[in-house]
C-alpha cells in the first residue's frame, strides 16, 4: 500500500476491533503492538463471524457477512499500518510520525512520550483514575504498556452474550440478531435493550458479573515482573487513596 494511511481511517478501525471502552488517540497508535491487534480481532471474528450465522435468515446472513467484513478489513487496515511502520514507510500523515516530530519539537502534552520511550512525566492528574492508568501516570509503566494491558484483559473477560444466555436470558438467536446489527450504534447491553431482549437492571447485572469474572489488571503487571506483588498491593493502596481524595471510586480496579 502505497498512499499515505489516514489517521480518521486508522481510529476507526481500532474502533471495530477494541470497542468503545478503549481511549483512542494519536497514543495509542503509536504504541499499538500486532499482538494487541491480532487478539483483538480474533476476540470480534468469534463474535461475528458468518459461520455462526448459518441456520439464520438470507437477510440475516447478509447483514452478518457485512459486519464481518468491516472487522476484516480494520484488521487487515491495522496490519498495513504495521508493515509501514516496522519498514519505515508511513508518511508524514501517519500518527506514528507525527506524534515522533511532537516529541521532537519538544512540545508538552498530559500524555506526550518524553525521553523515556512513552513513559509520563509530569503531575499526577487531579482526577479520579483506574489501575492502568494510575499506574502510567506515576511512571510505573509505559503507555505501550498501558495498551497491551488493557489488550490482554480485554481478550480475556467472557463476552456480555455468553453470560445472558448462560444465565438464560438470551438465547443463540438474539446474541446472533444482536451482534449483527453493526448498523446500530452502541454496545451489546445498550442493542438488547434497544430490541427489548434485556431491561437495564439485567445489563448492569451482566456487566457487574463481566467485571467480576475479568482479570485484575494489575495481575498483568506482576506476572511480567513489572512489579511486585507486595509493590502492587501498595500502589493499590495508593490509588484507593488518590481517589478518595479526588472524588473518584475508592476501589482500584478497571483500566
Amino acid at each position: 500500500m502505497n498512499t499515505p494511511l489516514s489517521e480518521t481511517h486508522l481510529l476507526d478501525a481500532c474502533r471495530q476491533l477494541f470497542g468503545p471502552d478503549v481511549d483512542l488517540s494519536r497514543e495509542f497508535l503509536h504504541y499499538l503492538q500486532p499482538s494487541g491487534a491480532k487478539a483483538a480481532f480474533r476476540q470480534r471474528a468469534r463474535e461475528t463471524h458468518p459461520d455462526l450465522f448459518g441456520h439464520e435468515s438470507p437477510h440475516l446472513q447478509q447483514r452478518q457477512a457485512e459486519l464481518f467484513r468491516r472487522v476484516r478489513e480494520a484488521y487487515d487496515l491495522m496490519c498495513a499500518f504495521f508493515r509501514h511502520r516496522e519498514e519505515g514507510l508511513a508518511r508524514h500523515e501517519s500518527p506514528c510520525q507525527s506524534a515522533g516530530r511532537r516529541r521532537s519539537a519538544g512540545r508538552e502534552r498530559p500524555r506526550d512520550d518524553g525521553p523515556r520511550d512513552g513513559f509520563y512525566q509530569g503531575h499526577l492528574p487531579q482526577r479520579p483514575l483506574k489501575l492502568g492508568r494510575y499506574l502510567y501516570y506515576r511512571g510505573m509503566i509505559s503507555y505501550r504498556d498501558l495498551i497491551r494491558a488493557l489488550a490482554w484483559q480485554r481478550a480475556g473477560r467472557p463476552p456480555i452474550g455468553a453470560l445472558a444466555t448462560h444465565w438464560g436470558w438470551l438465547d443463540d438467536g438474539q446474541v446472533r440478531t444482536i451482534l449483527s446489527a453493526g448498523h446500530h450504534p452502541g454496545r451489546f447491553g445498550e442493542k438488547a435493550i434497544r430490541f427489548g431482549f434485556l431491561t437495564p437492571r439485567q445489563v448492569e447485572l451482566l456487566l457487574f458479573r463481566q467485571r467480576s469474572r475479568q482479570t485484575r489488571l494489575g495481575q498483568y503487571f506482576v506476572a511480567g515482573n513489572v512489579v511486585s506483588m507486595t509493590e502492587m498491593e501498595r500502589l493499590a493502596r495508593e490509588l484507593r487513596q488518590h481517589n478518595a481524595r479526588t472524588g473518584g471510586p475508592k476501589r482500584a480496579t478497571g483500566r
